[in-house]
């Protein structure tokens, strides 16, 4: 229930990675891996909530918002349900 698909910043020598967890129960756990590098660092936002009915209102108007993302130590990454990560992944 993942969909994905990345770029590749050459002049920044960066992968932009955007997932999309669609499973409404279910968090998924990914390992990111580029052939022949080293990841520096991931970091990007993350949007997303439980409740796939999930909205904006005004009695509450930041239900929905993008959070930071950070890993510096682990390419593996747990995707929330009902989710969508956009990751820059910086390379040595």
């Amino acid at each position: 229930m993942l969909d994905a698909s990345a770029s590749y910043d050459k002049q920044n020598h960066t992968v932009i990675l955007n997932i999309i967890n669609r499973d409404h129960e279910n968090s998924h756990t990914i390992n990111i891996g580029i052939l022949d590098e080293q990841i520096i660092s991931v970091q990007g936002k993350v949007f997303g909530d439980m409740e796939i009915e999930a909205l904006n209102t005004f009695e509450e108007p930041a239900r929905l918002q993008m959070t930071d993302f950070e890993s510096t130590t682990s390419s593996t990454i747990e995707l929330k349900p009902l989710s969508v990560y956009v990751l820059s992944i910086k390379l040595k």
